[in-house]
């Protein structure tokens, strides 16, 4: 059985099985969690209050442990399986997923739960001004999207921050996987690609192109050609820069093309 699957029969049913999970897969470093165990409370106290809904964003840094993220969430790890599972089957070699490891702060013998447990994430770095995504870059970027359902991988272009970030190995290092994952909204995805990132900096004409492939796939009715012009109609008009080759006229053609197909 897959190990996602295994993650979520586990989180359900005995505390015993999931801490051999952990204590295989998912243990923190001796080192870090000795650190951890010391202040334990404090970030059981966070993890309450996040529970209660006290405070929206569980994610934190702590100056006593400045090479890492704590956040709340288990659903953090499934994402993890559901990514690694692809990436491994399908050979994504420009892709791989943050290092997460689960903290318990109480005893093993504790029942697991969000309450008791948070995530520890070794921070990530990236490089400044990657060059642009490649066509077999984002085809494996597709693929994760494909096979997962997911619907976050979005750019840095009027967002708070990229969902991936670019190392210096020349991966994708996918840092937020409890987002939502259906396949059903791949269209959202994919407009949500083309709407984060920049035409100029982020993506070659082959990568862009594979974008709006994507998009003409997944537009199945008049309501959601309409939606897929208005984000790609937008999102061009707010390109900066001189344009590297003409996206302008690609873009209206393909535009025109939704149209005749779907609103005439």
């Amino acid at each position: 059985m897959k190990q996602y699957y295994i993650y979520l029969l586990v989180l359900l049913t005995s505390a015993s099985v999931l801490a051999r999970t952990i204590t295989k897969d998912y243990a923190v470093d001796p080192a870090v969690r000795k650190i951890l165990d010391k202040h334990a409370g404090q970030i059981r106290s966070l993890l309450k209050k996040v529970e209660k809904g006290e405070q929206k964003h569980g994610v934190w840094r702590f100056k006593w442990l400045p090479d890492y993220y704590v956040k709340y969430g288990l659903a953090r790890i499934e994402g993890i399986e559901r990514m690694q599972e692809v990436i491994d089957c399908c050979n994504l070699s420009s892709i791989t997923v943050a290092d997460k490891r689960i903290y318990c702060t109480k005893s093993s013998s504790e029942q697991l739960s969000n309450r008791n447990c948070a995530i520890v994430i070794k921070k990530v770095k990236g490089i400044k001004n990657p060059p642009p995504i490649t066509l077999d870059e984002v085809q494996q970027l597709c693929t994760i999207m494909h096979e997962t359902g997911y619907i976050s991988m979005t750019g840095s272009r009027r967002t708070k921050g990229p969902n991936y970030i670019r190392t210096k190995e020349g991966h994708f290092c996918l840092i937020d996987t409890e987002s939502r994952y259906d396949h059903d909204l791949l269209l959202k995805g994919f407009l949500r690609f083309i709407s984060t990132h920049d035409f100029n900096k982020d993506l070659s004409e082959e990568a862009l192109k594979h974008i709006l492939r994507e998009i003409k796939q997944q537009v199945k009715r008049p309501s959601d050609a309409s939606w897929a012009i208005e984000i790609i109609t937008d999102t061009l008009q707010c390109q900066k820069g001189r344009p590297t080759w003409d996206y302008h006229s690609y873009i209206k053609t393909f535009c025109n093309a939704l149209k005749n197909e779907y609103l005439y």
